[in-house]
């Protein structure tokens, strides 16, 4: 066995270890997520005596800077509809694409090692269409979340109040672009590649095959960048004014004050996740193509790369079990079971003609 082969083995075999971590978390999630939602819809699995607030329906879900009527408009709808909130709904969907995503990775994995990397191209382009459709799908719904948490700095803003069309906006994007750029290379047969990522196959002989895979290579790499670079726009934001309401919190309630501190640095894995994960990919493909597949450069970031993107789904799953907790109603002190005060959020007057955007 060469050198590059018994090197693509140890990559094969870190990334069903990692893989296999990411599939058993998100499928803790996604069960999780429908005892969430039995909670809600039917009022089952709920300590009757306590009646602790689900947690689901967080800042996240309802928004921070509401005006009284369309609280209490929210408040009502919640309560009639007895609906799960548009966040935990987008988490459980970037949840559900990275699982379904593994399970992929960890068949496409396991073929390889049967097959001593001798794949089938028709499975190959099988498993590259997937692995590219659900990695976008993961991306959209972090782009989704991350913009979730940029409107709560919005006064009143209609994206939680309008659940169901945001919710259609999630799909008919991360659908759209997994989709044209999922599927688009399989037009041409520009997947087959029989490496352990079945991905983009060049040919040294047709010119117009490295042409096309190029720009499509290009696309994606776009589409990935755009999404990191609206990522870290809304992070921007958002820091800015959170450190302004924390500040606030922090001189009326010390304890909301660290509540507030951990439910933003938990959320901020998801788009921190995406970006770590976008730069090591695309670093990854620039450089592989002008470094020799034995240097040291590129087998640590094909190491990377493998073990960043399969983890993807286990770090996102540990920021979703922090917003889907008060499912454990049992495990929660009492104390624990208060969420951040509005009023708080209203006491810090804007300036003539400013506002939180």
């Amino acid at each position: 066995m060469s050198e590059p082969e018994l090197e693509n083995n140890g990559i094969v075999l870190t990334g069903m270890i990692t893989v296999i971590i990411t599939i058993i978390s998100c499928l803790i999630m996604i069960i999780i997520y429908f005892i969430s939602y039995l909670q809600i819809k039917f009022e089952v699995l709920i300590d009757k005596n306590t009646q602790p607030r689900n947690k689901t329906r967080s800042i996240l879900d309802n928004g921070i800077y509401p005006s009284e009527n369309e609280l209490d408009e929210t408040k009502n709808k919640n309560e009639n509809n007895k609906s799960i909130g548009l966040g935990s709904n987008f988490m459980f969907l970037l949840i559900l694409s990275n699982f379904l995503g593994g399970i992929n990775e960890l068949l496409l994995f396991v073929h390889y090692r049967d097959t001593a990397g001798e794949l089938d191209s028709i499975l190959c382009n099988i498993y590259g269409v997937i692995h590219n459709f659900f990695e976008l799908c993961g991306i959209c719904w972090t782009s989704m979340l991350t913009y979730l948490f940029y409107c709560s700095t919005k006064a009143s803003h209609e994206i939680f109040y309008k659940e169901n069309k945001y919710l259609l906006i999630g799909f008919i994007y991360s659908l759209l672009i997994s989709i044209i750029f999922g599927l688009g290379p399989l037009l041409n047969n520009y997947y087959g590649e029989k490496n352990y990522l079945c991905f983009f196959k060049y040919s040294k002989d047709d010119e117009n095959n490295a042409i096309f895979i190029s720009i499509w290579n290009i696309c994606n790499g776009t589409v990935i960048a755009l999404n990191c670079i609206c990522n870290c726009f809304w992070l921007y934001k958002t820091f800015g004014f959170y450190a302004k309401k924390a500040h606030i919190i922090k001189k009326k309630s010390l304890k909301e004050y660290k509540q507030l501190l951990i439910y933003i640095w938990v959320f901020r894995m998801f788009p921190i996740v995406l970006i770590l994960t976008g730069l090591i990919k695309v670093s990854t493909r620039i450089i592989g193509n002008f470094l020799n597949p034995l240097n040291l450069l590129t087998k640590i970031l094909g190491y990377s790369n493998v073990i960043i993107h399969n983890l993807n789904g286990f770090f996102n799953s540990l920021a979703c079990f922090y917003f889907f907790r008060g499912v454990f109603w049992c495990c929660i002190k009492e104390d624990d079971d208060e969420e951040i005060s509005n009023d708080y959020f209203k006491e810090m007057p804007e300036k003539e003609g400013e506002t939180n955007e």
